[in-house]
């Protein structure tokens, strides 16, 4: 059995550290397993720069991912939806229609920076604002061991 959160996050509320990442703040929660599997369920973010596209990258260490240029986890691209109505500023939203699942370790916050075309971080002047969405799937306490158990076979002594 799993249990599901869900997180808002909002870029009023997120922390700055140095001048690209932001906080991301899950909550504390000590009955959580070791492991959980964290994915993203919508964005939208509005910059003042046109980009022809954006990646949200973390800095959870996921055991099912891997990136071809040695960097953290990319939760989700960004395609251009847009510019606002009076044009301007311009508006992104998730590409495609599923996102990474990554499995991470139980944690209470980690950090978060937006990524253009050129693999450079965005600066914070250039985002107006941001929102978004995560879901956190993790096996509920005391049901781990026996789900474990049952799906790794236990090696076989012989004396």
């Amino acid at each position: 059995m799993t249990t599901t959160n869900y997180v808002f996050i909002n870029s009023n509320a997120c922390q700055l550290r140095g001048n690209s990442e932001y906080e991301v703040l899950l909550g504390s929660d000590n009955n959580r397993p070791p492991y959980s599997t964290i994915e993203l369920i919508s964005l939208t973010i509005e910059t003042n720069t046109e980009y022809s596209m954006l990646c949200l990258r973390t800095d959870l260490q996921a055991t099912n991912s891997f990136q071809n240029d040695n960097t953290n986890p990319c939760l989700c691209l960004l395609s251009f939806a847009g510019k606002n109505q009076t044009n301007t500023h311009y508006n992104y939203e998730v590409a495609g229609f599923e996102q990474p699942k990554l499995v991470i370790q139980n944690v209470n916050k980690f950090y978060v920076q937006f990524i253009d075309e050129s693999d450079l971080p965005l600066d914070h002047g250039d985002i107006l604002t941001f929102t978004f969405m995560l879901k956190i799937t993790h096996v509920k306490p005391n049901e781990t061991s026996t789900e474990y158990r049952s799906q790794i076979p236990l090696p076989i002594l012989r004396i």
